[in-house]
């Protein structure tokens, strides 16, 4: 791979990598906000990786979080008009925001200045290195986040907001599944 490509790579995912001798690597194992520089503006699209979005990873719709280097980021090629509204995607685990999102869903990410009460956000655990996707509420006194299910068989999950940060919200929904009434 060019140096010239592993610099755009770099610049689209939001990544700092170091280049020398022996390769490169990731300068920051830790994921950060993704970023798409190209969301919202007309660009060529005649390189594979600009027609792609990265995925971020899984995001525990469950209790115990996903780690971030569970999987690694990998490119999920999407239409231009989704690549212009999203920073990401990610891969719902878990049952916890059922019947709204199901294990093995796929939702965008959009990276957004403030959340608001009841905004379905994917969330980093600092902490433990985890992700999560919950329904956002923040408490009274700024200092504390609750992280609620839409499921009713899983209980809050309480931040301190220190310990936590917003990767963004979930906007839009790819189910790859069969569809059926039931």
């Amino acid at each position: 791979m060019s140096l010239d490509s592993i610099e755009r790579i770099a610049a689209a995912s939001g990544c700092d990598l170091v280049v020398g001798a022996g390769g490169w690597r990731v300068l920051d194992d830790h994921i950060s906000k993704p970023t798409n520089p190209m969301r919202g503006d007309a660009h060529d699209r005649s390189e594979p990786w600009r027609r792609s979005l990265p995925v971020i990873g899984s995001a525990s719709a469950g209790a115990g979080g996903c780690y971030v280097d569970g999987g690694g980021v990998t490119w999920f090629s999407v239409e231009e008009a989704v690549q212009r509204q999203l920073d990401g995607l990610v891969y719902v685990h878990g049952d916890s925001m059922a019947p709204m999102l199901e294990d093995g869903d796929m939702v965008g990410l959009r990276r957004v200045d403030a959340l608001v009460d009841g905004d379905v956000a994917v969330i980093q655990d600092l902490r433990a290195d985890v992700l999560h996707i919950k329904v956002w509420q923040a408490a009274d006194d700024d200092q504390w986040i609750y992280l609620r299910s839409v499921n009713p068989a899983h209980q809050v999950l309480i931040f301190r907001r220190a310990d936590v940060q917003v990767l963004g919200v979930a906007y839009g929904l790819m189910r790859l599944k069969k569809l059926r009434v039931r």
